[in-house]
């Protein structure tokens, strides 16, 4: 069950506040929406959320799950945000998430996030996350980080086997001896390494 409202662009639809589940039948979310209880939304294609969205959980959750990629923009607030995805969850549109008390996004161990334009950390031990002006997400499930415009710091925790692309920032791995066994590209403005305790270079 989704709600539909017309909007000047006609592609409105937004999270119905009775049901508990329900289906986004365009993938869209650009409404501004007051959930009234714990919510489970999927679609079967892409999910992508207006960076003018407004979605106010109070103290429900809100569960978006896609058979594809997550493009995730506006400003939510709730007690948890979950994002299921199969190919990426994209947050370049810089959502805004200081007001969910939990956000995680769980990928299928093959899937990518790409990270705001803004500086991001993001720390690569048993429970990984990534850290940016308006929230924090943990994540799972995820093969490759890819960084935004900005400065991104990735610190390994613990051994990780993520492939690392730093993005148009000047980007920063902290590798705190630990192995990293996937790989880093500092991509268009570069990078630098630290914490190496031993290396192995090859041609």
């Amino acid at each position: 069950v989704s709600s539909s409202c017309a909007t000047p662009d006609g592609t409105a639809t937004f999270l119905d506040t009775t049901a508990t589940t329900g289906t986004l039948t365009d993938g869209t979310l650009n409404a501004q929406l007051a959930i009234g209880n714990t919510t489970v939304q999927t679609s079967t294609g892409d999910i992508t959320s207006d960076p003018a969205v407004v979605i106010t959980g109070g103290t429900s959750s809100l569960t978006l799950t896609s058979g594809a990629a997550i493009n995730l923009g506006g400003t939510f607030t709730g007690a948890a945000l979950n994002l299921n995805f199969v190919s990426t969850l994209s947050l370049a549109a810089n959502p805004v998430l200081t007001g969910v008390t939990t956000v995680t996004a769980t990928g299928d161990g093959t899937s990518t996030i790409v990270g705001p334009n803004a500086n991001t950390t993001w720390t690569l031990s048993g429970t990984p996350s990534l850290s940016f002006g308006s929230g924090t997400i943990g994540f799972s499930g995820v093969a490759t980080l890819q960084g935004g415009s900005a400065v991104d710091t990735y610190t390994l925790g613990a051994a990780s086997t993520a492939n690392i692309k730093g993005g148009d920032g000047i980007d920063v791995l902290a590798l705190a001896t630990n192995t990293l066994t996937g790989s880093f590209a500092g991509e268009a403005a570069g990078g630098s390494i630290s914490g190496i305790g031993s290396a192995v270079l090859t041609a």
